[in-house]
């Protein structure tokens, strides 16, 4: 049997030399970035970016995991235990909390910012009562919030008014730490009956299905595909980004048109005032009216400017966000 120490030291010497090599254009390119920091700072930025994107170093590794909470069994368990029937969970009510939680995220430290009417129209949730639950955590987590919520809202969580509730998370990054937003909204839907009923020669419409829009899901795996079919390195997500782009989209959706990017820069600053955006370089694609997220891409790769987004390897971090037909695309590095 072969002594695996011996095949060590026999291959020892050839084996730096083979690692030389290799590492000699690191050590170059080291070098190129060194002159570059004391001249043309800048310039080391982009080529640091370009150069750490070739060897797939570049990575944002700070974010923890964060969990996926059950935000609606506590509430549930807690109204069983005080006589009170359960809430059925609504889709258009994690809408709403997803409203709330992205409205949060743009402005963490003021709640004065939420509309619940508004969020309720943007939802398509009419509603003959509403409320909602909030919690911004520190990961790791200690005490969910809904322990919190229970010990003091307790009387809002029993509120018989209550049928229906809706939840949502979202995941930030806030005075240099990871933490989760967490959102639960409770209502009752209205009763809004035709005050009259049609007459005769009114024609009444039951088949028209209701549109359908693509989701940001889709256009992050539409986006990643055209990067490597143009041999570009994928993004690499970046979940600072994704609360941005999603905020964008609820901004031009509540606005009701594109907004030629105003809405971006205000944000953007009020990102890196707080801490929460460290990249350095940092741009978005907007566009609306594109029925599928491969028609969104191609609308895009039409315009050199968005073509040029799509494409440059400097941006090695992004995230995508859709909804209602508007769809956003914010890269950075």
């Amino acid at each position: 049997m072969i002594n695996p120490k011996s095949i060590i030291s026999q291959a020892r010497s050839s084996t730096l030399i083979r690692i030389y090599l290799r590492l000699f254009p690191t050590l170059i390119a080291l070098s190129i970035i060194a002159s570059f920091l004391i001249y043309q700072p800048e310039l080391a930025q982009d080529f640091t970016n370009r150069f750490l994107t070739k060897l797939n170093l570049n990575q944002d590794d700070s974010a923890q995991a964060a969990p996926q909470l059950d935000l609606i069994s506590p509430i549930n368990s807690h109204r069983q235990q005080h006589d009170q029937p359960t809430l059925s969970p609504h889709p258009s009510l994690n809408s709403a909390a997803e409203y709330i939680a992205l409205s949060l995220a743009a402005n963490p430290q003021s709640e004065t910012a939420i509309d619940l009417k508004k969020i309720a129209t943007l939802a398509d949730y009419s509603y003959s009562t509403i409320a909602y639950l909030a919690a911004i955590t520190p990961l790791p987590i200690i005490t969910p919030p809904t322990t919190n919520w229970i010990t003091d809202s307790s009387s809002d969580i029993l509120d018989p008014q209550f049928t229906q509730i809706g939840s949502h998370q979202l995941n930030i990054h806030l005075d240099n730490q990871d933490q989760i937003i967490s959102v639960i909204v409770l209502a009752s839907p209205a009763d809004n009956p035709p005050p009259y009923p049609p007459s005769p020669t009114q024609k009444t419409t039951t088949n028209q299905s209701p549109p359908t829009y693509y989701t940001g899901t889709q256009l992050w795996q539409e986006v990643q595909n055209y990067r490597r079919n143009n041999g570009v390195p994928e993004f690499k997500q970046d979940n600072t980004l994704c609360t941005i782009a999603s905020i964008r989209v609820n901004q031009m959706i509540e606005l009701g048109k594109l907004d030629n990017h105003e809405g971006f820069t205000p944000l953007v600053d009020q990102f890196r005032e707080d801490g929460r955006l460290t990249h350095t370089n940092i741009a978005e694609n907007i566009l609306s009216g594109y029925p599928t997220p491969q028609a969104a891409v191609a609308a895009w790769n039409g315009s050199p400017g968005h073509q040029a987004l799509l494409r440059d390897g400097a941006y090695v971090f992004a995230c995508t966000a859709a909804n209602h037909g508007y769809a956003v695309l914010v890269a950075a590095f």
